[in-house]
């Protein structure tokens, strides 16, 4: 009687161990599932950030120097543009009016509208007249006026040698560039009496061509000197300018000290 009193006993303990080691294996597998859960998670995140940052390490790199010039020449563009707009004044070709100016340093002589504000005055070797038009902001670039200067090219002993010499420095005005960029020509004609190279091209703001202004580089020779006639006008008269401009050289002279 004790005998059958105590089997039931031991297959109930049997039962229950069988029952525990069950539910450790059922909270194994579902801690192996959450942490493969995790895993799973944490590795598409980074991957997702890896990718971003790739997308961020692939953006082109801006040169802002560049990047400010070109803004800075279309700004002025947009400016002249806008000046074109409005702009009525007519420079007057009236040479009745104009004034002689005369510089022994330089030997020259010429005529130009009393208008005209001379500048630099404290160089000698230099001459140097600018017109503003009606609309030009002040404090800023030459956007609707002129500007006629003459320079003693200094260790420059021909006519040769100055067109070179400017050539050169018209190429490498802010940065470098062809002759084709510039639509560059090189034109003879006579000045003063002297024969001279006159360089036609277009204007350059830092690493930008420009269009609205129009420049002249005229080289002379006399008396083994050689002058650096520079012509500039820019806005919505810059055609205009340029013509009183032509006919302030077609007044120049040179004088024998």
């Amino acid at each position: 009687m004790q005998l059958c009193a105590c089997l039931p006993a031991g297959r109930n303990a049997t039962n229950n161990k069988r029952a525990n080691l069950q539910i450790a294996n059922n909270m194994r597998i579902q801690y192996l599932i959450i942490i493969l859960g995790i895993s799973l998670i944490a590795s598409g995140c980074v991957k997702q950030t890896a990718e971003v940052s790739n997308t961020d390490s692939e953006q082109p790199v801006v040169n802002s120097q560049e990047s400010m010039t070109e803004e800075n020449s279309k700004t002025i563009e947009q400016k002249s543009k806008n000046l074109e707009e409005v702009d009525t004044s007519d420079p007057s070709m009236d040479e009745a009016s104009w004034q002689t100016y005369r510089n022994e340093d330089l030997g020259v002589e010429f005529k130009l509208p009393k208008d005209w504000e001379q500048r630099n005055q404290q160089i000698s070797n230099r001459i140097e007249f600018k017109k503003g038009g009606i609309n030009q902001p002040e404090g800023t670039e030459l956007l609707d006026g002129a500007i006629f200067s003459i320079n003693l090219m200094q260790s420059v002993t021909s006519l040769e040698e100055g067109v070179i010499k400017a050539t050169e420095d018209i190429l490498n005005d802010g940065d470098n560039f062809t002759k084709e960029e510039l639509h560059f020509k090189q034109e003879d004609v006579s000045v003063g009496g002297e024969s001279a190279a006159m360089l036609v091209y277009k204007g350059t703001y830092g690493s930008e061509v420009i269009d609205f202004v129009l420049t002249r580089t005229i080289i002379l020779e006399h008396n083994e000197e050689v002058l650096n006639i520079y012509c500039f006008s820019s806005g919505a008269n810059k055609e205009a300018y340029m013509q009183v401009i032509n006919e302030i050289i077609s007044t120049f002279k040179f004088i024998e000290n």
